[in-house]
């Protein structure tokens, strides 16, 4: 057994099902603001593995029975929105297979979340992410057999709800599969209304649920599959990805994809916030001037920025969902661009022999800047040694606010 209090679980249960640290499943979900109700805008406010942790160390249970029952939740809770989209077979066939399945889907949700709404502030949340994501995998290593007994008991209260053996989430991942085997665009027609592939999915599903007939077609024709029944569904579609691909199938490779997304990123962002100059980049900005020297440094730190979110975007490619990589990298573009001391003191730092860095002359005077704020003396120089830079960037991270913040969290990016 798990050695966990009952009155410790019943008590975290209550804090993330309950809405007591901000919104009902705080941890798994994205903490939201209220940006303009007139226009219903709302935009992300806080990761919510810090949103979990930092509400428990409210509630005066920061201890590690407290987390592990933090992370049991988590992961529980995720084998119960599987089956309610996939149905309860996988959980019943292969319980195991079923919770490491969702132990790297908990990792992978929480790091697309953090680059894809906080990547200026990644080095303060991260903690918060490995914190759940290392207790998340210690349960899974050492109480999978129990664990597979809880899976079989959430199985049968599903199946008491009426959730059905195969769910549409098959049949999303079938047709998202078929999307990556044939490079078409993940957008199928359903009684010629065009949907992203969940949305078909959940679509389709519940027409044949009903003994509706429905036919479901790929743009351009490239799948096209009618049905009367969910199995019948999912014969046909087992059928199309067993079929080996004719020659006009090419499967798109992922780095080439992901240059052309990272361009697109920045293009994107440079419409809404820079003026470009015919054949130059130009920052034009909050009125900061142009300088060459600072353009080409804005360009450098954002390179690394987007290449730090490269493994996910990658990750994200390779699944079949593209628009999920792409809008990562445009939140990361975005942010670069609408922070103006970013803007206007490009971090950058080159490598000065062992253990040494040379900052840029707008970065000396950023830092010069950022310390002041954080009521940090500091002497302005060039050279640095890695180390002392990184501890002086933490001293002051915790003393200056979120636009300062991004810029520290960048320059820890070039330093290290």
């Amino acid at each position: 057994m798990i050695n966990l209090r009952e009155d410790v679980v019943a008590f975290v249960d209550d804090l993330i099902d309950g809405g007591k640290c901000g919104g009902h499943d705080v941890g798994l979900e994205v903490l939201t603001g209220v940006l303009s109700e007139e226009l219903g805008v709302s935009v992300a406010v806080e990761h919510g593995a810090k949103a979990i942790l930092e509400c428990l160390e409210d509630w005066g249970a920061l201890g590690e029975e407290y987390l592990m029952a933090a992370a049991l939740h988590f992961l529980l809770d995720c084998v119960d929105r599987v089956m309610k989209a996939f149905g309860t077979q996988v959980g019943r066939e292969r319980p195991g297979e079923l919770l490491r399945y969702c132990t790297d889907l908990l990792e992978s949700r929480w790091r697309v979340q953090l680059y894809r709404y906080f990547p200026l502030e990644a080095a303060e949340v991260e903690r918060y992410v490995d914190a759940l994501v290392g207790r998340v995998r210690f349960l899974a290593e050492n109480y999978g057999r129990v664990l597979e007994e809880c899976v079989g008991y959430i199985a049968e209260e599903n199946e008491a709800k009426g959730v059905g053996r195969v769910g549409h989430g098959v049949y999303s991942q079938l047709l998202s599969q078929l999307c990556r085997k044939l490079g078409i665009k993940c957008i199928f027609y359903v009684d010629g209304r065009p949907l992203p592939v969940a949305a078909a999915a959940r679509k389709v599903y519940s027409k044949l649920e009903r003994g509706e007939e429905v036919e479901i077609s790929s743009t351009y024709g490239k799948v096209r599959v009618t049905a009367r029944s969910p199995g019948e569904l999912l014969e046909k579609l087992t059928h199309l990805l067993k079929e080996e691909p004719g020659e006009a199938v090419r499967v798109e490779d992922v780095d080439a994809r992901w240059r052309d997304l990272k361009r697109r990123a920045i293009r994107w962002a440079e419409d809404r916030f820079a003026s470009i100059s015919p054949g130059a980049k130009v920052v034009a900005y909050r009125g900061v001037p142009y300088v060459p020297e600072r353009v080409a440094a804005f360009y450098s730190a954002l390179d690394v920025m987007l290449e730090s979110a490269k493994p996910t975007a990658a990750e994200l490619l390779r699944s079949g969902r593209e628009s999920e990589a792409e809008e990562l990298l445009r939140g990361i573009a975005v942010r670069m661009f609408s922070n103006s001391l970013i803007v206007e003191f490009p971090p950058f730092a080159a490598p000065a022999g062992e253990g040494r860095v040379a900052l840029s002359p707008e970065t000396v005077a950023g830092l010069a800047k950022v310390c002041e704020s954080a009521g940090v003396r500091v002497e302005p120089r060039v050279e640095w040694s890695r180390d002392e830079l990184l501890r002086l960037l933490d001293e002051v991270y915790g003393k200056v606010d979120w636009v300062t913040r991004g810029w520290i969290d960048v320059l820890k990016k070039m330093v290290q």
